[in-house]
């Protein structure tokens, strides 16, 4: 519950964050939160510092909100790329083997 309440406004900073525009008069990405809490950032850590300083709160909350965890994600992803690079390794052994033994054959022949 504490991530939820924590990404709801960080989300509405981000999009107020980013879709500032002085000639948009029609609505107001982020709402009235939003534009409070980006203006402050904006003031104090100018619109860099706002994007950092507001990142990873939205990183950690929506971890919380949705069970999303970066390491399991890090893993799957450390595991699908040692499955290709193992791979592409006996893909290239065989190759070489390949070629060794195609070479072989044109100097037997020759």
């Amino acid at each position: 519950m504490l991530s939820f309440l924590l990404f709801i406004p960080a989300a509405a900073t981000f999009l107020a964050l980013w879709y500032e525009d002085p000639h948009v008069h029609v609505a107001d990405a982020g709402g009235w939160i939003g534009g409070f809490l980006a203006l402050h950032l904006r003031t104090g850590l100018n619109r860099l510092g706002a994007y950092v300083a507001l990142s990873p709160l939205l990183l950690v909350s929506f971890m919380g909100v949705t069970r999303f965890s970066l390491r399991w994600a890090g893993e799957g992803v450390a595991h699908g790329l040692t499955a290709l690079f193992t791979r592409c390794w006996a893909a290239l052994q065989s190759l070489v083997r390949f070629l060794s033994s195609l070479f072989r054959r044109h100097r037997s022949d020759a």
